[in-house]
């Protein structure tokens, strides 16, 4: 016999909630956007670190810029009085520096066989070894190979090089030109930027500004000033140094190990020399 059916269950249809596709919607939206804003800023990362490199410059230099706008300077003109002296102050700096460094490279490979021959004398003297001069620089590759190899691989890359110089060139002047006018144009920059915001914002954006202004630029003054000083008197000991030990006999690139001595320690250090040069001969 067969069993009667079941009555269809009645009730209430289960159906979508209204703002279930608004949320997907949404969520959609949201995550396209984060990912072209991540877009954006690995392609503008670049023009952003530029501005912000300028922004902090701006900073620098504005409340110089200040002082003399208050005692009657146009404000185009005191940034490029300002631009001029820092450029003239960065100049003199690495001209010193760079002359110093071309001035102790130039000792130092003038001077490089007398260093090998003493350090070659105080490792044989220490360690009880018989190096000599010739010997050690068989086993070394030579300088003209280096050289060669060096000189090949910037002539491969010439074009790289020229690009990345063209390159840094532009950010440069870009730099300077975005500088020139965040510090020439600063009072009608904030303005403009201010004007975006509700008044009782535009107070603590300006405060804000006027603020890292002031802390920025008397950071920097205030140890260029320490640095008067400080180097005046370093000059001041190193020349007292200089005088007193004589760098034409004494320089002060110092050798490494004890100078060779005149006597015994000279007819032994000959002895080995020519044992070695000896040893040398019968291994050709």
């Amino acid at each position: 016999m067969a069993q009667p059916e079941d009555p269809p269950a009645t009730g209430p249809a289960r159906t979508m909630p209204p703002w279930l596709p608004k949320a997907f919607v949404l969520a959609a939206t949201i995550v396209l956007l984060f990912a072209a804003g991540l877009w954006l800023l690995d392609k503008l990362q670049g023009l952003l670190l530029l501005l912000l490199t300028s922004l902090f410059l701006a900073f620098a230099i504005e409340p110089a810029v200040n002082w003399l706008a208050a005692r009657g300077w146009r404000r185009g003109w005191a940034t490029g009085v300002m631009f001029l002296l820092t450029t003239a102050v960065a100049v003199a700096f690495f001209g010193v520096l760079g002359s110093l460094v071309v001035d102790q490279a130039t000792n130092l490979v003038n001077g490089f066989p007398e260093y090998a021959d003493r350090l070659i004398f105080w490792i044989n003297d220490t360690f009880g070894t018989r190096l000599s001069q010739e010997r050690l620089f068989s086993k070394l590759p030579t300088l003209t190979q280096e050289l060669s190899k060096h000189v090949s691989g910037l002539a491969g890359n010439v074009w790289g090089i020229g690009a990345t110089a063209l390159a840094v060139i532009f950010q440069g002047l870009g730099m300077l030109l975005f500088t020139f006018y965040l510090s020439a144009q600063g009072p009608q920059f904030r303005r403009a930027v201010c004007s975006l915001l509700p008044p009782h914002r535009q107070r603590q954006v300006l405060w804000a500004w006027e603020i890292a202004i002031q802390k920025t630029g008397g950071y920097i003054y205030s140890r260029a000033l320490l640095a008067l000083p400080l180097g005046a008197s370093l000059q001041a000991f190193l020349s007292a140094y200089i005088r007193r030990y004589d760098v034409e006999e004494h320089p002060l690139t110092t050798t490494v190990g004890p100078p060779p001595v005149s006597g015994e320690e000279e007819e032994e250090e000959g002895k080995i020399q020519e044992e070695s040069e000896g040893e040398g001969e019968k291994d050709g």
